[in-house]
């Protein structure tokens, strides 16, 4: 009896799922080792008076001796940070305050869609919202690796090329945050998707998926973008009545976010509340790249509160910047020839510009904010695939950063937020 040969699609799933296996449980290794040799950064190290023989004493560091004394990382470990706002949100909603009134930072800010998923999740039998947050973050992890791969593959990516793609979206040194309760993994789904169908002509799913990432952060409009001049270049002026159902499709598409904004406006009174209160939350929209610049003049260490790793932050920003830059000097004049080509480049241009156009001085969160700009990744393939250095070189760093970035959600440092 023969066996049937296994799908294309079922080999890059199983690829997808093999790949997130590997790397999130190296991530769980790193986290299981801080968690265990580096105390919280509110408590002081404990170091206690051992006897050293009958003569003379020593101060040892007070850590677990035995491995049955190591602790786990739990589900709890996970949710740090902004984790804590959509959780809520999943399980109580959102804050009721009216717009005009005093209130603390509130969590309008966070979009719907994910804590939305996570709330559906939960309604299995035992999961609660923090489990179903972690295995949905998990889940739209794995698909985002399926799409990104078959995107790789449509632009002309070997296997081995697109599964290069994949590890280093997987080591990005923020990676944790693909599989604990954010919206990264979500939103990288959600890109990957819309680039896919838009590349692939497929434009009712491209806007589908586009509509769906603008209501789970701000940075989906790009997305609504991209697939609309995608379209406008397809089309050029060859339209006909029976393209009325692209308006359509568009129109659609607008619903998840104009629903949340009306849903604000009954909460709060302000159908933008999600905008204005960015300001509570020390965001504002300034000129780009100026908290780029002006760290030059200001080289700090660690930001103002703890919210920033300088180095770690000017050195990602760098990179991801620099690879940009040098495709587009050694691979720009395709841009002329293929529009699309300068579309993808536009658009991942703005997924960088965004992180770096809302504070003057603060870094906080680009490197988070920079990890879903999937042309980065294509790019920085392009560019590496044939200098094994390079290659290997990349592959360190971040593996490197990832380690640290891991070590600090764990402890709680606020500089990996």
């Amino acid at each position: 009896m023969k066996t049937k040969p296994i799908s294309e699609r079922s080999r890059i799933i199983l690829y997808a799922v093999l790949l997130v296996a590997v790397t999130r449980a190296f991530l769980y290794a790193a986290g299981y080792l801080g968690g265990n040799l580096f105390v919280d950064y509110t408590v002081p190290p404990v170091y206690e008076t051992v006897r050293q023989g009958d003569e003379w004493q020593a101060q040892q560091l007070k850590l677990p001796a035995m491995l049955d004394q190591t602790k786990l990382p739990g589900v709890d470990d996970m949710a740090r940070f902004d984790s804590k706002f959509y959780l809520k949100i999943a399980t109580n909603g959102y804050d009721r305050f009216a717009i005009d009134e005093s209130h603390p930072p509130a969590d309008w800010v966070f979009f719907p869609l994910y804590p939305l998923a996570v709330a559906a999740l939960a309604k299995l039998p035992a999961l609660s919202a923090d489990v179903a947050a972690v295995i949905a973050s998990n889940l739209f992890l794995i698909a985002a690796m399926y799409y990104l791969y078959r995107l790789a593959l449509l632009r002309g990516f070997t296997p081995a090329q697109a599964k290069l793609t994949l590890l280093f979206v997987l080591l990005y040194p923020a990676s944790l945050y693909f599989s604990v309760p954010y919206t990264e993994s979500l939103f990288l789904l959600l890109c990957a998707a819309t680039l896919y169908y838009g590349s692939n002509k497929q434009y009712a799913l491209a806007f589908v998926c586009a509509g769906l990432s603008a209501a789970t952060r701000v940075p989906g409009v790009i997305n609504l973008m991209f697939v609309v001049l995608a379209l406008l270049l397809d089309k050029g002026t060859r339209w006909s009545w029976r393209d009325l159902r692209f308006a359509g499709y568009g129109l659609l598409s607008l619903v998840p976010i104009l629903a949340y904004f009306a849903y604000m406006k009954h909460l709060t009174g302000d159908f933008l509340a999600p905008l204005h209160e960015q300001i509570n939350w020390s965001r504002a929209t300034t000129t780009p790249f100026a908290n780029y610049v002006n760290y030059f003049d200001y080289p700090y260490f660690i930001g103002s509160g703890g919210w920033d790793n300088g180095l770690l932050s000017m050195a990602m920003a760098t990179i991801v910047c620099g690879v940009m830059i040098v495709y587009a000097a050694t691979k720009g004049r395709s841009f002329w020839r293929e529009p699309r080509e300068l579309l993808l480049f536009v658009y991942g241009a703005l997924l960088v510009v965004i992180p770096f156009s809302s504070s003057e001085h603060s870094l906080t969160s680009v490197i988070r904010y920079m990890m879903v700009c999937i042309p980065f990744y294509l790019y920085l393939v392009a560019l590496v695939w044939r200098h094994e250095l390079l290659k290997l070189t990349f592959l360190l760093v971040f593996v490197l950063l990832c380690v640290i970035t891991t070590l600090g959600y764990i402890n709680n440092y606020y500089f990996v937020v």
